[in-house]
């Protein structure tokens, strides 16, 4: 049985006056985990403007060099 099923099946148990409740806490706990990704968002797009400054200010070498040099 997965997770979600479990949760189904818990849920089908409980009386109707939990399930506001219940329904409060995914919803904020959806709220946190989209803050949390929007958040990893921004790290990797400021982590690409650094590599891209860096591409303008050192260059880039061909593959075959880098391969070379390993």
């Amino acid at each position: 049985m997965t997770v979600r099923e479990r949760l189904l099946q818990e849920l089908a148990t409980l009386p109707d006056t939990a399930l506001p409740e219940i329904l409060d806490f995914i919803q904020h706990l959806s709220t946190q985990l989209d803050a949390e990704e929007a958040e990893e968002d921004e790290r990797d797009r400021a982590d690409a403007l650094i590599a891209l400054k860096e591409i303008q200010q050192e260059g880039t070498i061909a593959w075959e060099t880098l391969k070379a040099q390993l």
